[in-house]
């Protein structure tokens, strides 16, 4: 990734998403941005439980969606009401 890029896209990151490299890697791939993908392993877990679980990412992305929908929904209400306000004015000369 370049920095450049990186910057551009990560104001679409919602800022108290748990899973923010999920997210670039999505919009890096929607928006078919080059990426270098490099394996990386990791050592067996040595002891606790995984904080993050399947439950857990999927409240997550339904909380986000519901937002994103929602705040269409009132941008697009917003925007028809200045329409039919503007389309309505009466010009006084």
């Amino acid at each position: 990734m370049k920095a450049d890029i990186l910057r551009e896209n990560i104001k679409f990151v919602p800022k108290d998403f748990n899973l923010s490299n999920v997210v670039i890697s999505v919009i890096y791939a929607k928006k078919k941005l080059p990426v270098k993908y490099l394996p990386i392993t990791f050592r067996p877990r040595q002891g606790g439980v995984n904080s993050i679980n399947m439950k857990k990412i999927t409240i997550q992305e339904e909380k986000t969606y519901l937002e994103k929908a929602t705040n269409d929904a009132i941008i697009k209400a917003r925007s028809e009401r200045i329409n039919k306000m503007s389309s309505n004015s009466v010009n006084i000369k």
